[in-house]
This record gives C-alpha cells, sequence and structure tokens, in this order.
C-alpha cells in the first residue's frame, strides 16, 4: 500500500506478487489473532493499489473477481467497498459506486460514517449528479457535512 500511494508501481506489484505467493501457501487465515491474510486480502489490498495508482478500470476488474469468505473481518469488508466504490466513481459507474457505499454502510456503519474515502466519493457523486434519488439523498443526510476540497 505505501509503495502504491508513493505511485511506485514497480514496487508495488513486486509486494503484491510476494503476498500472493505466500498467501496461496497459507490459504485464507482468519480466525489467527484477528488476522485476515491469505488470498482474499491480497485481492482486496491489489483493488487498493491499483486504485492508489490510478488505474479505477484494472481495479474494477480485479474487484468483481473477488469473493469475501464468510467470517471475514466486517472492517475490512466495509474498506474494500469503500475503495471499490471510489473505482467506480472514477469509471463512470456511478450506479454501483453508490451500491458499494450502501454495501460499506451496512457491513460496518460507524466506520463507514467517518471513512475518509467514503465521504470523499459521496462528495464525487453528488457533484456528478444533477438529480439525486431520495436514497442518495438520505445517505447524505445519515453521513453528515462532508468537507470537499
Amino acid at each position: 500500500m505505501l509503495a502504491g500511494r508513493a505511485h511506485d508501481a514497480d514496487q508495488a506489484h513486486t509486494h503484491l506478487s510476494e503476498a500472493e505467493q505466500i498467501a496461496d501457501g497459507t490459504g485464507e487465515a482468519m480466525q489467527v489473532h484477528w488476522l485476515a491474510f491469505g488470498p482474499t486480502n491480497v485481492g482486496v489490498h491489489r483493488v487498493s493499489v491499483l486504485a492508489e495508482l490510478d488505474q479505477y478500470g484494472e481495479a474494477v476488474e480485479v474487484a468483481q473477481t473477488i469473493v469475501i469468505p464468510k467470517g471475514w473481518a466486517k472492517s475490512r469488508t466495509s474498506h474494500h467497498y469503500a475503495e471499490v466504490a471510489r473505482s467506480m466513481l472514477w469509471t463512470g459507474n456511478l450506479d454501483a459506486s453508490f451500491e458499494n457505499l450502501l454495501k460499506a454502510r451496512k457491513t460496518a456503519p460507524q466506520q463507514a460514517k467517518y471513512h475518509p474515502t467514503v465521504r470523499e466519493t459521496y462528495a464525487g457523486l453528488e457533484a456528478a449528479h444533477r438529480r439525486l434519488p431520495d436514497s442518495f439523498l438520505s445517505y447524505g443526510a445519515w453521513l453528515g457535512p462532508v468537507a470537499t476540497h
């Protein structure tokens, strides 16, 4: 993630490849010290890294291949939905973006309400929509004031 945020694509992809090799060996490890490591974890990090690298179309493609296992940490799942929503926004799929914000909220409401990615994505959707459905406006009322930059 740090390499992705630094826009060092080569290093980010190297780290993801190494993590993927390890995850293939461990499988899903969700019950060990409340960690969530394994193929799903690598996949959701790949989505996040691609979004950080502004490769939103690829992030959406990878996201479509991920199946969140039952029992996976709700905080991790909600964060993933927020990342997918951000990528969907930047690819112009506004309805799917909002659907993922709703999933983030349903999965971990407290986290979604205050998560910067959720708030930034909502602000982007609000700016992109001319006519907003009631459910979108209701989500905004629940979210509270959103600072725009």
